[in-house]
């Protein structure tokens, strides 16, 4: 799958106050994903990369644009038609993303490095992963249920993170 996403933005005031005789500035970035998927009843294999770039700059000049990176390098096995084990690059998110998910309205969004397990049951859908982030020195722990019933939904989501911003937070449950 090719993706071209496009964007301008009008920045005024981006990340710190506009100083005074400070102008405005409209900038285009675009975002370039190719991903490639494959899937057998036990077995699925995804690769992808994403190159953002902003117009006007020199390649490779401006921090953070210019870069071919990888968004999803992941494997998953799945042994039975209720359970999936994922490992490598991969997106996560929980609870329609209101909670963890992939941020992919921002250019580059957001990929874990970790591992994932998937278990479906008659009470509802689990899942635990252990994600960290190497260059941030975070390590997390999460795990997820969706009691489903009807048309009832309640899920409960469990945190814990250790490294730079070291902290244990309290579960949440949405609904």
């Amino acid at each position: 799958m090719l993706q071209v996403r496009p964007r301008s933005e009008w920045r005024d005031g981006y990340q710190r106050l506009r100083q005074q005789g400070e102008s405005g500035e409209l900038l285009t970035m675009q975002r370039t994903r190719l991903t490639w998927h494959h899937g057998t009843e036990k077995w699925e294999v995804r690769l992808g990369f994403q190159d953002v770039r902003m117009f006007g700059d020199m390649a490779g000049n401006t921090s953070g644009y210019g870069a071919i990176a990888a968004t999803e390098s992941w494997g998953a096995w799945k042994p039975n038609a209720n359970t999936r084990f994922t490992a490598g690059r991969q997106r996560i998110a929980f609870d329609n993303e209101r909670i963890v998910g992939a941020v992919n309205w921002s250019q580059y969004g957001r990929f874990l490095d970790g591992f994932r397990w998937d278990q479906t049951t008659a009470i509802g859908t689990t899942t635990a992963a252990l994600t960290w982030d190497a260059p941030a020195g975070l390590t997390r722990i999460m795990g997820y249920h969706v009691f489903t019933a009807d048309r009832h939904r309640l899920s409960q989501f469990q945190p814990m993170q250790r490294g730079n911003l070291a902290r244990c937070e309290r579960p949440q449950i949405t609904s």
